[in-house]
């Protein structure tokens, strides 16, 4: 690149934002730098998600669009994105100019495609190109495909257009980590094979023997193959979210009791009360408080509150609450009830977009599962926790037969 200096480069970034519902594309790029050399731009695109976009009848639209195809210098990152429903997924048409090709790098890595494309998942052909002219440069790492229902598939090589398939580095990818931020998550002690050697940048975090890398401590780190490097997210026993998800099940069963210790009859007398100090009383919210206690959320994550009212006003307050009309709850949300007569809260643990499925405390006297319609006349909205780090979109939860929340009391 003009014997090794670089004249000018530039950085664009685009992380964290939603693209949906477009007839045309989310992100498209028709030039984005020079073809003299010396001149080189980074293009990072990650965290995003991309969600009903594209037309089937033109050539150039899709979630992510690149156009160009003579750039001196480029390097593009496209990692750890959410693509749903759209007819192209990535068009990105690399460096033609021959003298230009070897300055051209393309990653595509820890991305999920959910649902089939109509087209394509990946191209770098427009109609008069050609391998000659366009030779495939952009690796596909470690992505994770999923059909409309969210399960696991093997994706047609037929979409795929100038890369291979997938070139899946991690072989147990979706049995062995949840997706935070998506991107790849582990306990200390998990070991993970891989098929390939690798480097990593601080010997603390890992071991690596015969292809298995063993992760020794929490922290984020990264892993270097032989063509990309990505990011491995190490925990303790496991993240704060599904810890106090799993502590909250894990109460599944108990029941209120009277004043004589007595199971099967009202009392309100409860642990959740005696670790609050209001015993007996209404304890749907101790119930909440106690199991983010339990699991070490701090009190600016998960207030500790035993009035709903109070309560929903703490995130109100924050700016972390939002009403049920105009939001899809996610897992590690809390749920408030104070319409239509109704004073309760519970744990979100899944929304499917009609049915919200949450574990709630004092409800029928018990702690249990329960379902309700998104529309339900007594959800007023969800207090929206500033977990850590943690997307909870990726914490699945599988119900089986609950209850429906309304039919049953909560005082």
């Amino acid at each position: 690149m003009n014997n090794g200096v670089i004249k000018e480069e530039c950085m664009w970034s685009f992380s964290n934002n939603t693209f949906i519902d477009s007839s045309y594309s989310g992100l498209y790029f028709r030039t984005y730098a020079p073809s003299s050399a010396g001149f080189y731009h980074f293009i990072d695109i990650r965290d995003n998600l991309f969600d009903n976009l594209g037309r089937s009848n033109e050539e150039f639209s899709g979630a992510i669009v690149f156009r160009n195809y003579q750039e001196a210098g480029a390097s593009i990152n496209i990692a750890y994105n959410s693509f749903n429903n759209c007819s192209r997924f990535i068009f990105l048409r690399n460096n033609a100019v021959v003298d230009n090709q070897k300055n051209f790098n393309a990653y595509v890595m820890g991305n999920i495609f959910k649902s089939i494309p109509s087209k394509y998942y990946f191209n770098n052909l427009n109609s008069s190109d050609s391998v000659s002219t366009n030779p495939v440069q952009t690796k596909l790492i470690d992505n994770v495909y999923l059909n409309d229902s969210g399960l696991d598939i093997t994706p047609d090589n037929a979409k795929f257009i100038g890369a291979k398939t997938n070139t899946i580095l991690l072989k147990n990818k979706l049995d062995n980590y949840h997706h935070f931020n998506l991107r790849h998550v582990y306990k200390v002690g998990d070991e993970i094979d891989l098929e390939e050697d690798i480097t990593f940048n601080d010997s603390s975090y890992y071991s690596f023997t015969n292809h298995k890398l063993k992760i020794l401590k929490e922290g984020i780190s990264q892993i270097y193959c032989s063509d990309a490097s990505f990011e491995i997210i190490a925990l303790k026993d496991s993240e704060m979210i599904v810890k106090f998800i799993q502590i909250a099940l894990g109460e599944l069963g108990y029941k209120e009791m009277d004043a004589n210790g007595n199971t099967g009859t009202s009392g309100n007398y409860t642990k959740y009360g005696a670790w609050y100090g209001i015993n007996p009383g209404a304890w749907c919210a101790m119930y909440v408080s106690w199991c983010a206690n339990q699991a070490g959320v701090p009190t600016t994550i998960i207030p500790k509150y035993a009035s709903v009212q109070l309560g929903m006003e703490w995130y109100q307050n924050k700016k972390l609450f939002q009403y049920k009309e105009n939001y899809t709850p996610k897992a590690g949300d809390i749920m408030f009830q104070k319409s239509s007569g109704a004073s309760h809260t519970g744990i979100v643990l899944y929304c499917d977009g009609t049915t919200l499925y949450t574990v709630e405390g004092n409800t029928s006297d018990m702690c249990a599962l329960r379902q309700y319609s998104v529309t339900n006349a007594k959800i007023t909205g969800y207090g929206t926790p500033e977990w850590p780090y943690y997307s909870p979109d990726g914490y699945n939860f599988s119900s089986g037969k609950v209850d429906d929340g309304g039919n049953h009391s909560t005082t």
